[in-house]
């Protein structure tokens, strides 16, 4: 359930932002089937017609319905996102029912059991990884699942579209007996075996790290700050920005852990000053819950921000955000709140105009599009409205920040990513002249490729502009260059 989008008031990869992804029908469960907390493996199931059905036949060799097409483009963001956060059931399911779609068995039933293994109480996970056996011809297999579905939710329109398979189920076992006594009377007949293999679960600890080069046309920002400075500060940087996200516990729906985020730079030796030293540890406490066919996911999140300038204290933060996301097949809905309370080390010589120390309010939402048949891949926009009544006269301000990103998958495995967005601040209680209130623009594109499962290289550009009638505050910035990313 991994990570909080944090801050888009923030520009860049410097910026904080806290984003970030059926009426139920009464039926009476025909049979009641407690499934364990891990599942066992999915080629030694117990059920109640293993061993009959084994003394009438030889295995069967699970055939796909029809000739699987080419993995579409919802497919593949999927699969990507499994790499990514491969704690996350909710995308293991509807990897496996867009795989089923397509006429890939074998891997609906892999992505199936990586949903199951990770969330057991999943009612509609058990459903459609019973569909994938039924379409695999493996027909034990298929009615376990089903039964697991029922007992889970009895009263959910899955229970009752399992009794309405498991009466399928009972049709083609029949019909495999009659065939399998039949085929007793006939000598050498032969089959093959079962082609699916067991699927390790995900892993509790997730971890990426980001490295690059680049070109930084305003190096003095730092995560904590909100506040461009002056223009032609410029400078090459190399960086290093790692996140983790480790579960520690788990049980039924409820899960927690602890997460670190990191951004370490390096610029050239004219500006060596403005080295940064970002640290932001926190811990975290999730919830799921089903609706439907949609997966509610509460969080609470704590993160400390700690930010140094070539080993000086700069500023420090703590935060608490509060998020709920919604996922349904195609689409995320998200919303956040997150409060925040900022020291910084240099209040300046008058603090009653200049600190930027106090409490920030920022309330935001993104909808994030995974269109079929599109040239678009995803498409998410988003709204941020903040409140900052700081100590300082001069700092304290009201904002908006609209924005929308978008992928576009292209040939040979490559992304193109495309960013925009506008937003206005409104300093109420400024005390210079003219006023400091700020227009906000924001454009980016990247392009990134794939090596293997957990390699990424790209090339990035994006550009911020602070547009303000007064010459102090109005700046801008431009970053450019090459990164890789490693996830595990």
């Amino acid at each position: 359930m991994r990570k909080l989008v944090t801050s888009l008031f923030f520009v860049g990869k410097l910026a904080v932002l806290a984003l970030v992804a059926t009426v139920p029908l009464p039926v009476r469960a025909q049979e009641t089937l407690q499934p364990p907390a891990r599942l066992p493996s999915p080629t030694a199931v117990p059920t109640r017609s293993t061993e009959a059905t084994a003394a009438l036949q030889p295995p069967i060799t699970p055939q796909p319905p029809f000739s699987p097409q080419p993995p579409t483009p919802m497919e593949l963001r999927l699969a990507a996102r499994t790499a990514e956060q491969p704690n996350r059931a909710s995308n293991w399911r509807l990897l496996s029912r867009l795989r089923l779609r397509r006429g890939e068995v074998h891997g609906a039933i892999d992505a199936g059991w990586q949903a199951v293994n990770l969330d057991p109480r999943n009612v509609s996970a058990q459903f459609d990884l019973a569909q994938a056996w039924l379409a695999a011809e493996d027909l034990d297999k298929a009615r376990y699942h089903f039964q697991l579905a029922q007992s889970i939710a009895p009263e959910s329109e899955y229970a009752q579209q399992a009794s309405y398979q498991l009466v399928e189920v009972d049709r083609r076992q029949a019909a495999k007996r009659a065939s399998a006594a039949e085929a007793e009377r006939r000598p050498n007949r032969f089959a093959g075996t079962p082609l699916i293999q067991d699927s390790k679960p995900g892993s509790p600890l997730v971890f990426e790290v980001e490295l690059g080069v680049i070109h930084n046309s305003n190096v003095q920002l730092a995560p904590i700050s909100r506040v461009a400075g002056s223009p032609g500060l410029g400078s090459m940087q190399g960086f290093a920005a790692p996140q983790l996200e480790w579960e520690l516990w788990q049980a039924d729906a409820w899960s927690a852990g602890v997460n670190f985020d990191g951004y370490f730079n390096v610029n050239d030796e004219a500006h060596s000053d403005f080295n940064l030293q970002d640290y932001q540890p926190g811990w975290f406490i999730e919830r799921s819950v089903w609706h439907g066919d949609s997966e509610w996911i509460g969080r609470l999140e704590y993160d400390y921000t700690l930010d140094l300038f070539a080993g000086d204290l700069f500023g420090q933060r703590h935060s608490i955000t509060t998020l709920l996301e919604v996922i349904r097949a195609g689409s995320e809905s998200t919303v956040y709140w997150t409060i925040d309370r900022s020291d910084f080390e240099d209040d300046g010589a008058t603090p009653g105009i200049t600190s930027q120390d106090g409490w920030t309010n920022t309330l935001g939402g993104s909808h994030t599009f995974l269109p079929q048949e599109s040239v678009w891949d995803s498409v998410r926009i988003g709204l941020d409205l903040q409140w900052a009544p700081l100590q300082g006269k001069d700092a304290a301000y009201r904002g908006l920040f609209l924005y929308a990103e978008g992928e576009i998958l292209l040939p040979a495995c490559w992304v193109l990513g495309l960013q925009s967005g506008w937003g206005y601040r409104d300093f109420p209680d400024f005390t210079g002249s003219p006023d400091r209130n700020e227009t906000l623009w924001r454009a980016g594109v990247d392009l990134r490729r794939e090596l293997g499962a957990h390699w990424e290289i790209a090339a990035v550009l994006t550009y911020d502009r602070f547009a303000s009638e007064n010459s102090q505050y109005d700046t801008d910035r431009t970053m450019a260059g090459v990164t890789t990313t490693f996830r595990r």
